[in-house]
């Protein structure tokens, strides 16, 4: 388990706990609560060598802070991408990446949403882990969600 704290001096940061993630990572499901462009933008760089089409986005419009273009892009990606519209507020922050055969491998959970700042310079926390427990019930949690 490694501790993500973005405004800690010498701490993991979130950019690089997504290139972490993505290591060895054939795809990634993502529940986070708005997409920005600056985010979307940011992922994909260090994402580029998963595959998309697999990839599995659920992210809301509930407060009107994701972004359509945001979204656009993620959507001509390849990406498939649902919209939580249930009753109760949204706010995940989960990534968790796959294997090739669709078995999840690595999590990230924290604060982060798909945005710039909270990739570079916002305070942000969370942890990147392996944990088998973990990976079991964010797996099972997400798969219900999507």
């Amino acid at each position: 388990m490694k501790i993500i704290l973005n405004d800690h001096k010498g701490s993991t940061t979130f950019k690089q706990a997504l290139s972490e993630l993505a290591e060895g990572a054939e795809t990634l499901s993502l529940a986070v609560s708005y997409l920005q462009v600056g985010g979307w933008e940011l992922f994909r760089h260090h994402t580029r060598s998963l595959s998309l089409p697999k990839m599995r986005i659920v992210c809301t419009d509930q407060l009107g802070i994701t972004h359509p273009e945001a979204v656009g892009r993620a959507i001509r990606s390849g990406v498939q991408i649902r919209n939580f519209a249930g009753s109760g507020v949204y706010h995940p922050k989960v990534y968790l990446a796959h294997d090739q055969n669709d078995r999840p491998i690595k999590f990230l959970l924290g604060s982060a949403n798909l945005s710039s700042s909270a990739f570079t310079s916002g305070v942000e926390a969370g942890v990147l882990s392996d944990e088998t427990v973990g990976l079991k019930t964010l797996n099972g949690w997400f798969n219900e969600l999507f």
